[in-house]
């Protein structure tokens, strides 16, 4: 865990994490961040590089930031927009 940073951005609303060997931010929602905590923001930001360099057979570059949610991830999703007690999301 010593190659990855998290912090909070309050005014953006939003929660970074980073990987420091190759440069690249995962955002998340601040509330989410905060509920999950860190060690749920690196996992989730791992899961997300694999999933989007598989799914395009492609690197993710450095200096790029990546959102740590999004309505086209197949399977299971969570919309962070909606509290979950609401309704949810579905395909």
């Amino acid at each position: 865990m010593r190659s990855w940073l998290t912090w909070d951005e309050p005014d953006q609303n939003v929660a970074v994490a980073q990987w420091r060997e190759r440069d690249i931010r995962v955002v998340f929602p601040l509330p989410w961040a905060a509920v999950f905590g860190q060690r749920a923001m690196i996992v989730r930001a791992q899961e997300r590089i694999r999933f989007l360099e598989g799914q395009t057979g492609r690197t993710v570059v450095p200096g790029s930031v990546l959102l740590a949610f999004s309505r086209h991830t197949p399977g299971p999703r969570v919309d962070p927009d909606v509290p979950q007690h609401l309704l949810p999301v579905t395909g």
